[in-house]
């Protein structure tokens, strides 16, 4: 991808990461540019048995912007799910859409692989034009 595209949407991590290896390896946090085309969602969950004490867990992948060039989106979600998937389920979708072109496609992960869904147009038969 050689333009700004719209992304929307997450794929949710469950159980969600310990998020200092996640940030150590290059993924930041929404809103701010990284050395990776995705962002995740990080979350402070009090730790059980320690009041006070709190940790960082990764429980999104997401966008890191609305709209933004991402050369290699596709190879930094799988990166993840490679890494520190094992044990772990992802849910939802990160949704593509070029608003110059009017290309749209999907990101989703179905077992431990990334897939990229594009829609196809079905033109109804010319029977009867």
């Amino acid at each position: 991808m050689g333009y700004d595209i719209r992304f929307s949407g997450s794929i949710a991590i469950d159980p969600s990461i310990l998020a200092d290896e996640v940030l150590a390896a290059g993924y930041g946090e929404p809103g701010r540019y990284g050395d990776k085309d995705v962002a995740v969602k990080v979350v402070e969950a009090p730790v059980e048995g320690a009041p006070g004490a709190y940790r960082r867990l990764v429980t999104e992948i997401v966008p890191s912007m609305g709209t933004y060039t991402a050369y290699n989106i596709e190879d930094h979600i799988q990166e993840i799910v490679d890494r520190w998937g094992e044990g772990r389920t992802f849910t939802g979708r990160i949704d593509c859409l070029d608003p110059i072109e009017g290309d749209r496609w999907r990101l989703s992960i179905r077992d431990g692989r990334l897939v990229k869904q594009v829609p196809q147009i079905v033109w109804p038969d010319d029977e009867g034009v």
